[in-house]
């Protein structure tokens, strides 16, 4: 979570895991006290900021189960062969890809 977030190049694996990215300009991140867990506390002047996959950039929640990959901000770009991949073993039905905001791709090598 950050106000914009770039993935230039470099991965983020969880197999059959899930992986949120998250861009807001003026949220807050509480961490969980007495074993609860994290919460993102918005308001309804919570702003928006941009994610960037570029350079190749992978989020991949492949594996044996299902795994989701989760991304929400204004403007979601992938460029230059980054990808966003959710697969599961055996399978060739994408399981679970979620976004909120405006997705746009550029150069894109191969997309599910």
């Amino acid at each position: 979570m950050g106000g914009n977030l770039t993935l230039d190049g470099g991965l983020l694996i969880a197999d059959s895991g899930n992986i949120e990215l998250a861009a807001f300009r003026n949220a807050e991140w509480r961490i969980g006290q007495n074993n609860s867990a994290a919460e993102l506390v918005t308001s309804p002047s919570t702003n928006l900021g941009n994610i960037q996959l570029r350079s190749s950039a992978l989020v991949d929640v492949s594996g044996i189960a299902t795994g989701s990959a989760y991304l929400r901000g204004k403007q979601i770009e992938l460029q230059h062969g980054s990808a966003v991949i959710s697969s599961r073993s055996g399978a060739t039905n994408i399981t679970s890809l979620r976004k909120d905001g405006n997705f746009s791709l550029s150069d894109v090598l191969q997309k599910l």
